[in-house]
């Protein structure tokens, strides 16, 4: 490079380095604050404050009159809101939680100062909300044991469901040949979340083991991940490629609920997945996949709270969730024809239409509901209480 050329550039590069190193406080700072926040403002979750916002609005409002006040999480902060409506006007209040809090599974939760908060956040809700609602029966012993057996006569479980109308219209789409099928392929479809907790992994291993041992009934599998699987997205992708499976594995982001749907109806097997940690989570995909009626493959804890549903509905194979030789074998039944699903418990399967479960939820809103006080009254909570 001529000399010229060369001493143009040089002063670029110092500006560049000087540019840098006066950012660098700027920097340090911008990570330092975003911190805090994390820490100390955007607790339980970053709409803490639309939540206060929220409060406060609702309490300046002169007209409003309600006979009961529902929140529901995520996000938790809707709680907090409702909280502050609570002690303020003492309104009967339902709190509907459609995830755990204090104890979720793989919930980054930060240091011991955050969990602290979460936990006294939750127990302040707890003790002034009028029912607690929850999505799975199997953490009413959990909420029994954290706050004492007094907080029994609060709780109902009301399970996540799913939308029967939308249901039958995405068959009907399915059926009128809506989604194309591959000639000789099972097809087996994942939709929602593929993160750590709910990883495929032991699926894509289970199936390059079946390609190593039985390539040509390996080669029948093709599945179709729908859904975000985050930072774990690499984990799986090297997976595939390690495995061979480029051609059998298809990965599609986030969809529309109606083309979820439609994906699962064009399935021959549906896929769970739920690590031992999740063994008191009901899915919420998986009240879908079980009204659609087809076969389900869930690789999730044997013995929990998901694996008892999915036994009454009748129609999933378990496998515990990690067990790549067991879920070998079962592959190799599926693709070979010779393993056949239960059928379907439809009395059992339409007790989690949304019909049913918003008609129990609002059963509990008119229990509790009683005429409001009125809007100017105010009541403001005791000395020390949380």
């Amino acid at each position: 490079m001529p000399q010229g050329n060369t001493d143009r550039c040089e002063p670029v590069a110092r500006t560049g380095l000087g540019v840098k190193l006066r950012r660098f406080p700027l920097v340090v700072l911008s990570a330092a604050l975003k911190w805090a926040l994390r820490q100390f403002v955007y607790r339980p979750d970053s709409l803490r404050l639309w939540a206060g916002a929220v409060a406060t609005t609702a309490l300046r409002d002169e007209d409003l009159r309600t006979d009961a006040l529902l929140t529901s999480s995520p996000a938790f902060s809707c709680h907090l809101a409702g909280l502050a409506i609570k002690r303020r006007t003492g309104v009967p209040w339902v709190a509907d939680f459609r995830d755990l809090w204090v104890g979720r599974p793989f919930r980054e939760e930060g240091g011991a100062l955050r969990r602290w908060l979460d936990a006294r956040q939750e127990a302040a809700v707890v003790k002034h909300c009028d029912r607690l609602v929850l999505a799975s029966p199997a953490w009413v012993p959990a909420f029994v044991r954290r706050y004492g057996p007094e907080v029994a006569q609060k709780l109902v479980v009301v399970t996540n469901g799913y939308e029967a109308a939308l249901m039958d219209a995405a068959r009907a789409r399915v059926a009128a040949g809506a989604v194309p099928r591959p000639p000789g392929k099972v097809r087996f479809v994942l939709t929602g979340s593929m993160h750590e907790g709910e990883s495929p992994l032991p699926l894509l291993q289970a199936l390059a083991a079946l390609r190593t041992a039985n390539p040509s009934l390996a080669d029948r599998a093709e599945v179709i991940f729908i859904g975000n699987a985050g930072g774990h997205a690499a984990v799986l992708q090297q997976a595939v490629a390690a495995g061979g499976l480029e051609g059998q594995v298809t990965f599609m982001p986030p969809c529309a609920n109606d083309l979820c749907l439609e994906a699962q109806y064009a399935a021959d097997w549906l896929m769970l997945f739920s690590a031992l940690p999740h063994r008191e989570t009901l899915r919420g995909k998986s009240f879908e996949y079980m009204a659609t009626g087809k076969p389900i493959l869930a690789c999730i804890p044997p013995v929990g709270v998901q694996a008892e549903v999915l036994a009454h509905a009748g129609t999933a194979v378990v496998v515990p969730h990690g067990d790549v030789p067991a879920l070998q074998v079962v592959l190799a039944e599926i693709l070979g024809g010779s393993l056949s699903p239960g059928r379907a418990d439809w009395g059992y399967i339409r007790a989690f239409d949304r019909r049913e479960l918003a008609g129990k939820l609002a059963g509990v809103l008119n229990e509790v509901a009683k005429p409001p006080l009125h809007p100017r009254v105010r009541m403001q909570p005791t000395e020390g209480e949380d």
